[in-house]
């Protein structure tokens, strides 16, 4: 089986920092209601991008973790579920209304 494009650690840390990005944009609309305009610039021009990268994301981490036999031990499978509960969330709120 090929090597899988990404390592576990680098894909841990980005996926962190996206599920981080979703993350402060729900606290941010529901609870601290900043109503900075660069703030709303930032959000609006990442929103998109960063949920494709989430889908991207969550596939490499797959792969790591089919690599790693499900290992529980290994970075790849926290990043899974980090980034499988965040696409849930992210992508059902769209579909949810």
């Amino acid at each position: 089986m090929n090597t899988p494009p990404l390592n576990e650690k680098p894909l841990f840390w980005v996926s962190a920092a996206i599920v981080s990005y979703f993350g402060f944009v729900y606290l941010n609309h529901y609870f601290f209601r900043l109503n900075v305009v660069l703030l709303d610039v930032f959000q609006e021009i990442l929103l998109f991008p960063l949920m494709a990268l989430q889908l991207v994301l969550l596939f490499f981490s797959l792969q790591h973790l089919i690599a790693a036999k499900f290992s529980f031990k290994s970075y790849s499978f926290p990043t899974f579920c980090m980034l499988l509960i965040s696409s849930i969330l992210t992508w059902g709120s769209f579909f949810a209304g």
